[in-house]
């Protein structure tokens, strides 16, 4: 589903002595089935301007159309909006509160007005997606590790159907190998689903190796965006704010300062390999 920003503004705490301008004339366009790094600083807005999109905060100016919705101004449309832009909070595991893993996966279609067996088809097939296995429905969410629990709470999105996932840092306090294990499960979940995504993140690797497109935000506005090779090639901008290029497009670009015709655009380990091994014939 396309999502359209347009001069979108937010200010906290307006006409007190805290006001702060959060988001400051924000553009931008989304397609529908795009996946999006959002990247960015602390306090750079990132967290702001997601929940703006499913409604759970209102900006001061500015319009926000989901697919042909505007859920802004004075006829917005939000109802049942969060069934449509599915909202993945950072430590989502925190929201657990059922039982069993299954009441608390099926929460969410169950306040759609679903059949017990649309609800009991959309629960497994929303755990397989992310690598939950059935004989875990029964267990507390409270008994599982840690990366499961946010499988978990990702599953509980997932089951609503929506046609945009917003995952807000969904690997923070993970270990690596649960890390890549949420991010793979966020990948196949794009491919099989045809959703478009939306992954916050302060890993540049993490977006180099998952995302398609970028949106860069700093205090509060957007400073580049684009394709993963047109948002890289401004190292020195994406340096200026507190940020970098992947590790690895650092050392090809060292490589080709010295002479090395090695390909230009290598954002991941992978990609890295592959240009050598051409280069080698």
């Amino acid at each position: 589903m396309k999502i359209t920003v347009e001069n979108l503004s937010y200010i906290y705490a307006p006409g007190t002595p805290f006001e702060k301008a959060a988001l400051r004339d924000i553009n931008f366009t989304i397609e529908s089935g795009d996946f999006v790094g959002l990247i960015g600083h602390s306090g750079s807005g990132k967290s702001t301007l997601v929940q703006h999109l499913n409604g759970l905060v209102k900006p001061t100016d500015g319009t926000i159309r989901i697919g042909e919705r505007v859920i802004t101004g004075k006829h917005a449309d939000t109802k049942g909006l969060c069934f449509t832009v599915g909202l993945v909070f950072q430590y989502p595991e925190q929201q657990l509160f059922a039982e069993t893993i299954y009441q608390d996966i099926a929460f969410g279609p169950s306040n759609m007005g679903l059949s017990p067996a649309e609800i009991d088809l959309r629960v497994r097939t929303a755990m397989d997606l992310v690598g939950l296995s059935p004989d875990l429905m029964e267990k507390s969410p409270f008994s599982i590790s840690g990366g499961q629990k946010r499988r978990v709470a990702i599953a509980g999105v997932l089951a609503m159907e929506p046609k945009v996932l917003i995952l807000d840092e969904p690997t923070a306090g993970l270990d690596p190998k649960g890390r890549d294990e949420i991010l793979n499960s966020i990948r196949k979940i794009h491919k099989q689903m045809d959703m478009t995504v939306i992954l916050v993140s302060h890993s540049m690797e993490d977006v180099a190796k998952y995302c398609d497109k970028l949106l860069v935000l700093n205090e509060g506005e957007v400073v580049l965006s684009g394709t993963l090779a047109e948002v890289f090639h401004h190292a020195d901008t994406l340096t200026d704010i507190g940020l970098s290029v992947p590790q690895v497009t650092l050392a090809v670009h060292k490589l080709r300062e010295k002479g090395i015709e090695i390909a230009e655009n290598v954002f991941t380990v992978s990609e890295a390999i592959s240009a050598i091994m051409k280069l080698r014939g």
